[in-house]
């Protein structure tokens, strides 16, 4: 019986979860576009800071992957 509970709790965890990503899609989008646009005006400068540009395409990579529900 526990077995069921938990596998109820999980779908349950699963299916809020993807509610809260549909809810939230249209601001993750804009982040997206925001975190896109920041990290070519830092390619595009003379001096790009290489900590900063990580620092943006690991916020990148993981936006990406809360939109393919992948997280």
């Amino acid at each position: 019986m526990s077995i069921l509970k938990k596998l109820i709790a999980k779908t349950s965890r699963e299916e809020d979860r993807q509610r809260y990503i549909d809810k939230n899609r249209a601001s993750y989008l804009e982040e997206l576009a925001q975190i896109n646009d920041n990290i070519q005006q830092l390619k595009d400068s003379k001096n790009p800071s290489q900590t900063r540009l990580n620092i943006l395409m690991r916020r990148k990579e993981r936006i990406e992957a809360i939109l393919a529900n992948e997280i």
